[in-house]
């Protein structure tokens, strides 16, 4: 085997583990990406649990401390009848926004 060979193989080893390595990056930032959407949608619900209770648990649900930065806003919008239309926005750090409706009756 010359050297040229060698050099030859070791490049092709070499990009073959790069593309390898990007695979494993992009899991690693897709699981860190679903681990944030959870924990926002949890989040969500806690504050839809809230607003079915009413009162004075929205305030103390506001009140409490929010997971890794994320903001959230509840908001009760009359639907029908006695049914109301709760809508928890939640931000994330980078501004990006989730929101979720759910009808309650009131």
């Amino acid at each position: 085997m010359t050297l040229l060979e060698s050099v030859v193989a070791l490049v092709i080893l070499g990009l073959s583990a790069v593309g390898f390595l990007e695979v494993f990056q992009g899991a690693s930032r897709s699981t860190t990406d679903a681990q944030a959407w959870v924990t926002a949608v949890a989040y969500a619900e806690e504050g839809v649990e809230a607003a079915k209770i009413g009162g004075a648990a929205i305030a103390e649900s506001q009140r409490a401390a929010a997971p890794a930065g994320m903001s959230r806003r509840i908001e009760l919008q009359p639907w029908r009848g006695r049914v109301a239309d709760v809508v928890v926005t939640v931000t994330f750090p980078g501004g990006q926004h989730f929101a979720l409706h759910r009808l309650v009756t009131r």
